[in-house]
């Protein structure tokens, strides 16, 4: 039989045994209350987050609603340079909270649809999310910007007028606004000078040397009078060559050449005052002379009624007039011959009564 064992090393028994399990239980109790702080941090953060979206859709909302939407149209003045010039403090500044993200669908968000669409086509196959918004608007610049050169807004500057009815206010708008166009900070003293070069060349001889310098000013902005002075003649050589490669003659000669094509082909007109035999007869009155000096150009014909020929050539125009008048003279004279054998009769007879002019007053009647 075993032995009950004292009361003193039940004791210590029953606490060994209490102390493990309290260390399981503040353990739990430990993990459960981590637990809840990780969840109610992730809660907080989901709070945040949805109450940053909603903050930043405020904004997006009330910046949306101060910027007009934009219209390309060059004949306007309409260019997204200007209308970006406008809202760019507010991109800045005020959409400064915004992700780049944002800012690039708010910038999008005020195109006009066919603006939009014109976008999105360019930058295929690609989306308008795979670009920052820095690079959105240099693409938009490139695409719905102003297509002028510096050289021609320099120019331009330079032919700046006042307009009568213009005040002097708006004047000085214009000077101010062709000023800043003109880029003076970035304009270098031999580019000054070249540009006065070009603008001196004016000449229609010159028009292929000028096209030639502003393509290689615009290309480059390290141009020099000497590198323009080298270009002209480089293309005045250029121009030789092709001359002589093509086989044509000297300058020179061309130009006595063009001038000789040039002159018109002057045939001396024949003088009719001196030329006093046509080759056909005048159709006015059949003469050996021309119709414009035929006296009877202003004569109306008695036969068929009309003006500028005489009765005899009436008949050329009028064939039927020319038989009837051929029948006519037959039927006249056979009028004559019997008048004339019944005179002969009434002679014979001894009937001298009828005299012959009455006879041929008759017939002449």
């Amino acid at each position: 039989m075993s032995q009950s064992q004292p009361p003193q090393a039940q004791s210590s028994m029953s606490g060994g045994g209490e102390q493990p399990f309290k260390e399981t239980i503040l353990q739990i109790l430990s993990n459960q209350q981590a637990l809840m702080t990780q969840l109610s941090q992730q809660v907080s953060a989901i709070q945040g987050n949805v109450q940053n979206a909603n903050r930043n859709e405020l904004i997006l909302d009330s910046l949306a609603t101060n910027i007009t939407e934009f219209a390309y149209d060059l004949e306007k003045g309409c260019s997204f340079d200007a209308w970006f010039s406008r809202y760019a403090d507010l991109f800045e500044k005020d959409a400064a909270q915004l992700a780049d993200d944002a800012k690039v669908r708010l910038l999008l968000r005020k195109l006009n649809p066919s603006a939009h669409e014109r976008y999105t086509s360019f930058i295929l196959p690609k989306l308008s999310k795979e670009f920052t918004f820095e690079e959105t608007v240099a693409k938009l610049k490139i695409i719905f910007g102003t297509p002028v050169s510096t050289f021609h807004r320099r120019y331009q500057c330079l032919q700046t007028m006042k307009d009568e009815d213009e005040d002097f206010i708006s004047y000085s708008c214009k000077v101010n606004k062709a000023c800043v166009d003109f880029k003076l900070q970035e304009l270098k003293e031999d580019q000054f000078k070249c540009l006065i070069f070009v603008c001196g060349l004016k000449s229609s001889k010159d028009s292929d040397i000028r096209m030639r310098l502003l393509s290689r000013m615009n290309e480059t902005s390290d141009m020099t009078l000497e590198k323009i002075v080298e270009e002209c003649k480089s293309l005045i050589n250029l121009k030789r060559d092709t001359v002589l490669i093509g086989g044509k003659p000297p300058s020179s000669t061309v130009v006595a050449s063009n001038a000789v094509r040039t002159q018109p082909n002057r045939k001396e007109k024949p003088n009719r005052a001196k030329d006093q035999a046509p080759k056909t007869p005048c159709w006015s009155c059949g003469g050996m002379h021309f119709s414009s000096q035929c006296n009877f150009k202003d004569h109306k014909c008695r036969d068929c009624g009309r003006t500028g020929h005489k009765e005899a050539i009436a008949a050329v125009f009028h064939p039927n007039l020319g038989q009837s008048r051929e029948k006519e003279s037959k039927e006249i004279g056979t009028s004559i011959q019997r008048k004339l054998s019944s005179l002969k009769m009434s002679r014979a007879a001894g009937d001298t009564s009828r005299q012959p002019s009455t006879v041929f007053r008759s017939t002449s009647s």
